[in-house]
């Protein structure tokens, strides 16, 4: 970095394919409030060190191939807002002390296809600021489970975790996430039969306004009793479950105004619009898309 660049606050850094370092001197500008790279497939380190009176508030990595560790001092950065690490298969941990915690502004965290990634900071049931966490196809979300998710979650989102407990341990975590309005659930256990296991039929937030599940091979049936529940849901999407072939119709919560089903052979014939005859028993839903 030049020393004109002290007070630069945005910085895009895309398509740099012999980029091994962004910082040869080892801090960033302490000005910088947006850091973006995408596509440096030869980057093995951002800076040494983030200093702990930078600004930064939006921290966004894509398609990183080569990098295998993220920043010293990221748990000093308490102006951060959003982290997005993004198809960067070579991350393995996040750096000693985590991410902010005390005095924190962080809201988001998208942690998306980085399959060597092998844990998560520690204490992530302490980070009382985030209301969005976002984890897809890597490894760590069993050293989450084990203390229990930030509890002022209003989105999560578990997508084709590559380890991962047992769906019906999860009941305890879930039920105290009093805030959840959006739960998206795909691919977290391949021998799942029924949605959600008798062990959290009754555990799911009572706040929850949407739900996602798909990927479930298995999965034969979903709970009357845990949608019976959800007295404030209002879309239930469904997709890849091929062996499910109802959902408890009567069971459905008057709230709901969405359904979505895709990839549901199954569930495509039962309910297919206006021929099928068990067609009326959903067809009051004011919104309804089934297949693709």
């Amino acid at each position: 970095m030049q020393e004109d660049t002290s007070c630069l606050e945005y910085l895009e850094v895309w398509e740099c394919p012999s980029l091994t370092s962004l910082s040869s001197r080892g801090q960033l500008p302490r000005a910088l409030k947006h850091l973006h790279i995408r596509d440096c497939e030869r980057l093995e380190s951002i800076t040494d060190m983030f200093h702990s009176e930078t600004c930064l508030e939006h921290i966004v990595i894509q398609s990183c191939a080569n990098l295998k560790s993220l920043p010293e001092g990221l748990c000093d950065l308490m102006h951060l807002q959003q982290l997005i690490v993004m198809d960067c298969g070579s991350l393995v941990s996040f750096p000693r002390g985590g991410l902010p915690t005390t005095v924190s502004n962080l809201t988001s965290i998208y942690i998306y296809n980085c399959d060597s990634l092998e844990a998560f900071p520690r204490g992530m049931d302490k980070y009382i600021s985030l209301q969005t966490l976002w984890i897809g196809y890597c490894k760590g979300l069993s050293s989450i489970l084990e203390e229990g998710f930030s509890p002022n979650l209003v989105e999560l989102y578990i997508v084709n975790p590559l380890r991962c407990t047992p769906l019906c341990e999860w009941g305890l975590q879930l039920h105290r996430l009093n805030s959840l309005r959006e739960l998206w659930i795909q691919g977290v256990d391949p021998n799942l039969v029924l949605f959600p296991p008798e062990e959290m039929e009754m555990l799911l937030p009572k706040s929850l306004i949407k739900i996602r599940i798909g990927d479930f091979p298995k999965l034969r049936r979903l709970s009357s009793k845990a949608l019976q529940s959800l007295t404030s849901l209002e879309s239930l999407r469904i997709e890849d479950c091929p062996k499910l072939a109802s959902i408890p119709e009567e069971k459905l919560s008057l709230s709901l105004t969405q359904l979505h089903i895709s990839n549901c052979p199954l569930l495509k014939k039962r309910y297919r619009p206006g021929k099928a005859p068990h067609w009326p028993k959903i067809g009051h839903i004011p919104y309804i898309q089934i297949g693709e």
